[in-house]
């Protein structure tokens, strides 16, 4: 029985894992999901982004606000339960050593935001963006030529391959937003960099703004075309955009008859009763076709609640399933906010296997895959790790922007002088195949990249392999 609710434990602890990041994107992209209804107010941080970003702090308010940085992770974080290493210590120095005159917040937040990116933990970040954060009119997928233009302006086309930007090439800018992006693989730095590399306060910190314009290069029809790109002035802060489609809402379905297909887009792990009715109908018509493949569309999905895995695994003909395991530190300040018993130590809790006693009568027995990319993070990672994991289904795709076995379920601070908010986890969660721990990304089993071409033609390039494949079986 204790088994039996420790694995429950798991299923659902990410539900919070990243409240923090779908809250503070949803300001930022119309498409992003609404919080769940079912989160606590202590992981989930003001909806009002810090402002003042010129308000001047002095060598004394940094130094108090690093110090209480450092002490919080230190105190929180699963990592750094035997402490810094020699390493991220001299890193820390380092950044304490360069605060000799007064800065203002949005030349601080760089100093800070250089610490927390020790942990090399996607779920812990801080929030810099203010009301008057601005961006360029420039919406870009990394691919693996580049940065390429989802959506025309006046001044880009779709497809144009982005050069340089303030004059740095792509390799350069991927350098400089490992420094600012807290994350464990590449995938992810450039998923997220693909906003914050648009915005003027990382313009701005790295000297690339000239008249409030930025120059960008491009290539179009085989030739390098230059522009002076202004800011947008209203508030356009930082969006994750794909070249996929997102369906009608959080979740939705297609059937293609033709190819006894039907996709299931899950845009976002919101456990809710439309969730679950839209499984219910489309599993239902599933079976009155007859349809014999079956694909879940993760590739914009940032996470939310994992409850969402064990719903759909009710409807999939499968006897038992391995979860994952993983590890809880207590703090005081974990004590404080989820109101715990300990705050001090940690708990191991063991993977284990659960039998699908849930299932419907009438449950899928079909081929199972699910679609990733670079975006599909949190649970939507845990989502495909599961199914890859238990050999439930196969990954078509790009790498996932998140570590399959990662740190998660955040709690919210505030440093004192600057204001700056902060999430960080004090839980880690390990695959259900821990042979494979080490791993940076969820790897596709079948790996299909998006290419400039494809954004340029409109192709779906995952969707159009897993039809191929398909095609060939009939």
């Amino acid at each position: 029985m204790k088994k039996t609710m420790i694995a429950a434990t798991i299923l659902i602890t990410l539900v919070v894992a990243c409240v923090l990041f779908n809250q503070f994107y949803a300001a930022q992209n119309n498409d992003s999901p609404p919080l769940p209804d079912n989160e606590s107010p202590n992981t989930a941080m003001s909806s009002d982004p810090v402002d003042d970003s010129e308000t001047s702090l002095s060598v004394q308010e940094m130094r108090a606000d690093l110090d209480y940085l450092v002490t919080t992770l230190e105190q929180v974080h699963p990592s750094l339960i035997n402490g810094w290493n020699k390493e991220q210590q001299e890193a820390i120095d380092t950044v304490y050593n360069q605060l000799n005159a007064p800065l203002t917040k949005d030349q601080f937040y760089y100093y800070a935001i250089e610490i927390i990116t020790l942990l090399q933990d996607a779920h812990s970040f801080i929030s810099p963006y203010s009301n008057s954060t601005k961006s360029l009119s420039m919406s870009v997928y990394w691919t693996e030529e580049g940065p390429v233009v989802l959506n025309s302006t006046l001044n880009l086309q779709r497809g144009d391959l982005l050069i340089s930007l303030g004059g740095l090439k792509s390799q350069e800018l991927v350098s400089e937003l490992k420094k600012v992006i807290s994350a464990e693989n590449e995938e992810w730095v450039k998923m997220r960099g693909s906003g914050v590399m648009i915005t003027d306060s990382f313009l701005k910190h790295l000297n690339l703004v000239k008249e409030d314009t930025v120059e960008i290069s491009v290539k179009r029809n085989g030739e390098i075309l230059s522009f002076n790109l202004p800011f947008n002035k209203k508030n356009v802060q930082e969006s994750m955009n794909t070249p996929f489609d997102t369906g009608n809402g959080n979740y939705s379905y297609t059937i293609n008859k033709d190819l006894s297909l039907g996709i299931l887009q899950i845009n976002a792990c919101i456990f809710d009763e439309e969730y679950k009715n839209t499984l219910q109908n489309f599993f239902a018509e599933v079976n009155q076709l007859k349809v014999n493949h079956v694909a879940v569309d993760l590739r914009n999905n940032t996470g939310g609640d994992s409850r969402v895995i064990d719903e759909f695994l009710r409807y999939v003909n499968v006897d038992k399933f391995t979860t994952f395991s993983g590890l809880v530190r207590f703090s005081p300040q974990a004590k404080e906010l989820r109101n715990g018993d300990l705050s001090s130590g940690f708990e191991r809790f063991p993977s284990a296997e659960m039998k699908n006693t849930n299932q419907v009568s009438s449950a899928f027995s079909g081929k199972l895959y699910a679609l990733t990319s670079a975006k599909t993070f949190s649970s939507g990672n845990m989502f495909a790790v599961m199914l890859q994991d238990n050999k439930i289904g196969t990954i078509i795709g790009e790498p996932t922007g998140n570590q399959p076995s990662a740190y998660g379920d955040i709690l919210e601070f505030s440093l004192p002088h600057s204001q700056f908010q902060f999430s960080l986890s004090y839980k880690q969660f390990l695959r259900p195949n821990e042979k494979l721990n080490e791993q940076l990304t969820l790897e596709p089993d079948i790996p299909v990249y998006t290419t400039r071409q494809d954004i340029i033609d409109g192709r779906d390039a995952q969707l159009s392999k897993l039809e191929e494949m398909i095609k060939t079986e009939q």
